[in-house]
C-alpha cells in the first residue's frame, strides 16, 4: 500500500454536492483502486473495490444534487436529454495534485428509481494513467501477432464492460512503443478513454478525436471513416461499428492500406461476422456482396469477456479467429448462409473458443466450473468433452 494515507468510508457529503464534492468523491475512489463509482438520485455513492459494491457517502444525494452533477459534467443541456431518453458516454478529468490527472469514463442514463420516473444513473469507470503493457494482460502470443497487421481490419468483439476497450488501448500502446518500426496512429472514439501522453514515440504523437458529445471532434461515426481515409494513416482506430457506413469505412479503410481496428458488441466470432454484415447490408448492397468484401478485409476477430476470478478480481476468457488467405479462399466457396457458422467451426476447430479458454482457466484454477459454464454457454457435460492445446493460450512476451 502507498504511504499516503487514505480515506476512511463512508465519506461526509457537504449539502448541494457541486463539483468540488463530486472530484473529492472520485480521487476518493482512485485512491482506493475502485473500479467504478456509482451516483443515482436518491442513493448513496456506491464504490466497486475489490468486485464488491461499497456504500461510499454518509448520506444519500438528492434528486437536484444529481442533477448538478450531470450539468457540470455535460454541460446545460443534460438533464433535457436524458429526460428525453438519451444516453450520454463521456470522459472526464481531475486533476487533485500538480502534474497528476485521472481520467473517468462516464455513461449517464435516465432511470426509474425508488418511484422517481426521473431519476438519473451516473456510472464512472475510472481509467488508468497509461493504458496497460500487452503483456500484463496475458494475452495470447497469436492474438498479439495479429492484431498490428501492415492492412486488414482487426475486431475486438464483446458486450458492455468486457474491456474491449481496454484490449486495444494495450494493441496501440504496443504499436506506439515500437521504435523499430514508427507508424501514424490515428484514434475515433466516444467518449475517448484512454490518452498516450506518458509513451514515448519515434512517430508523430497519436491524435485522438471525439465523436459527438459537447467536446468538440466530428458529429458521427461515418464522419470519422472519410476523414481518416485523407490522413496518409499507418493505424486506425475507429472506436465502435455502430452502423453500416462506419462498417463499409472500416472495410474501405482495411483494403486501401490501413490497419483498421474497431469493436462491435457480439459474443462469438461467427455472430460478430453476420452482425457487421447484416448492419452493413441496411446501407444496400446485399448480405452477400456485403460479406466478400467484410471477408475480404478482415484479418483476425477476438470476443473478450470478463469472468469473475476466485478470491477477488476477474479474468480475460477470449475466443478469437485469424483469417488467412486460405481461410478466406475456403470461406469464400461457401454459400452466404453458411460463412458465419463454418467460421465459428474453424474456431472451435483450432482450440481457440470462449470454451477452451474458460476451461483452461478452470483447470488453472482461476475460476469456478459454474462460471466456466455460464461465461463460456457451454454445460458441463460439452465443456468436459474439449480438449485443450495449452500452447494456444501461451501468453505474447514484449520486449
Amino acid at each position: 500500500m502507498s504511504e499516503v494515507e487514505l480515506p476512511v468510508l463512508p465519506l461526509s457529503v457537504l449539502p448541494g454536492a457541486g463539483k468540488n464534492e463530486l472530484d473529492s468523491i472520485l480521487w476518493t475512489a482512485a485512491r482506493l483502486g475502485a473500479s467504478d463509482v456509482s451516483i443515482q438520485s436518491e442513493d448513496f455513492v456506491y464504490f466497486m473495490l475489490m468486485g464488491i459494491q461499497t456504500r461510499s457517502t454518509v448520506r444519500t444525494l438528492q434528486q437536484f444534487e444529481v442533477e448538478t452533477i450531470a450539468t457540470l459534467l455535460y454541460g446545460s443541456n443534460a438533464t433535457a436529454m436524458l429526460s428525453q431518453g438519451s444516453p450520454i458516454d463521456m470522459r472526464y478529468e481531475i486533476r487533485p495534485v500538480r502534474g497528476e490527472r485521472i481520467g473517468f469514463r462516464i455513461n449517464m442514463l435516465p432511470a426509474r428509481l425508488d418511484g422517481n420516473d426521473a431519476g438519473i444513473a451516473i456510472t464512472f469507470r475510472v481509467l488508468p494513467k497509461n493504458p496497460p503493457h500487452i503483456n500484463d494482460l496475458k494475452v495470447p502470443r497469436e492474438i498479439v501477432e495479429n492484431a498490428l497487421p501492415r492492412n486488414g481490419l482487426v475486431v475486438v468483439a464483446g458486450v458492455t464492460s468486457s474491456g474491449k476497450s481496454t484490449l486495444i488501448a494495450s494493441i496501440l500502446r504496443m504499436a506506439i512503443e515500437n521504435k523499430d518500426d514508427p507508424r501514424k496512429i490515428a484514434t475515433y472514439e466516444a467518449p475517448i478513454e484512454y490518452i498516450y501522453d506518458g509513451i514515448p514515440s519515434a512517430a508523430p504523437k497519436i491524435s485522438q478525436t471525439q465523436i459527438g458529445g459537447n467536446a468538440g471532434g466530428l458529429r458521427n461515426w461515418h464522419e470519422a471513416t472519410e476523414t481518416a481515409m485523407r490522413r496518409a494513416l499507418s493505424i486506425v482506430l475507429i472506436g465502435e461499428c455502430r452502423d453500416g457506413q462506419t462498417i463499409d469505412g472500416c472495410i474501405s479503410m482495411a483494403l486501401t492500406g490501413h490497419c483498421t481496428l474497431t469493436t462491435v458488441h457480439a459474443n462469438r466470432v461467427g455472430v460478430a461476422f453476420r452482425r457487421m454484415v447484416a448492419m452493413a447490408a441496411k446501407e444496400g448492397g446485399g448480405n452477400e456482396s456485403v460479406a466478400e468484401r467484410l471477408l475480404g478485409s478482415l484479418n483476425m476477430i477476438v470476443v473478450q469477456t470478463l469472468c469473475p476470478k476466485i478470491g477477488g478480481g476477474r479474468v480475460a476468457l477470449r475466443e478469437w479467429l485469424v483469417i488467412t488467405r486460405t481461410l478466406q479462399d475456403k470461406m469464400f466457396a461457401l454459400d452466404f448462409a453458411d460463412i458465419s457458422s463454418a467460421l465459428q467451426e474453424e474456431v472451435s476447430m483450432n482450440g481457440t473458443s470462449l470454451g477452451h479458454s474458460a476451461l483452461k482457466a478452470y483447470k488453472d484454477g482461476l475460476i469456478t466450473l459454474q462460471n466456466a459454464c455460464a461465461y463460456s454457454g457451454l454445460s458441463e457435460k460439452e465443456l468436459g468433452k474439449i480438449e485443450l492445446k495449452y500452447s494456444v493460450f501461451s501468453a505474447f512476451i514484449f520486449k
